[in-house]
């Protein structure tokens, strides 16, 4: 009787076949981010291994901008950042064959058999992070603190990667005239 095997594999290949998107936290990546102070932030976020390195960094400023934005705030400025990479590795299973020869004379058997086998593969995947801690201000700060303008780094990003912008997500559907 045959036995039903399944390869979790393609499974994992189709769910995680994409970059991570902007999103929160979830199966797959995305930003998580915690309120400090009234007016400062952590940033957090997290790539699968199909997402670049700059992308999980552009994505963390995004969330960056947008929670300055969101809070009532116009400019941020990076107070501490870092960026690296999880590695973990994926081992397929290996697999062995055996094959051999029977021979029977009178009531004795003798047998040769050999098995072939691999040990099967390794392969790195790694999953970029990226974590900034901001302060916001309402108020340009003085030229001594670089600090970016949250809307225009915002909408930089999401044309870079061809993202809609806050206001588009949110507008009504347009609505066909009558006439």
């Amino acid at each position: 009787m045959k036995s039903l095997r399944i390869s979790w594999l393609p499974i994992l290949i189709l769910m995680t076949s994409c970059t991570t998107p902007y999103q929160r936290t979830g199966a797959t990546g995305g930003y998580s981010d915690t309120r400090l102070q009234e007016n400062v932030f952590t940033v957090n976020f997290r790539g699968n291994g199909y997402t670049s390195r700059e992308r999980a960094q552009d994505f963390a400023m995004l969330r960056c901008a947008d929670i300055t934005i969101e809070n009532g705030f116009r400019y941020f400025a990076i107070a501490d950042s870092s960026a690296d990479e999880k590695t973990m590795m994926y081992h397929s299973g290996g697999s062995s064959q055996t094959y051999g020869t029977m021979n029977t004379y009178g009531n004795t058997t003798y047998g040769n058999f050999n098995t072939y086998g691999s040990s099967g593969t390794s392969v790195p995947i790694r999953k970029p992070r990226a974590s900034y801690t901001i302060f916001c201000f309402k108020e340009k700060p003085p030229e001594t603190i670089m600090a970016f303008d949250a809307e225009f780094m915002a909408n930089s990003i999401r044309e870079k990667y061809k993202m809609k912008t806050e206001e588009t997500q949110h507008e009504p559907p347009v609505q066909a005239s009558p006439h």
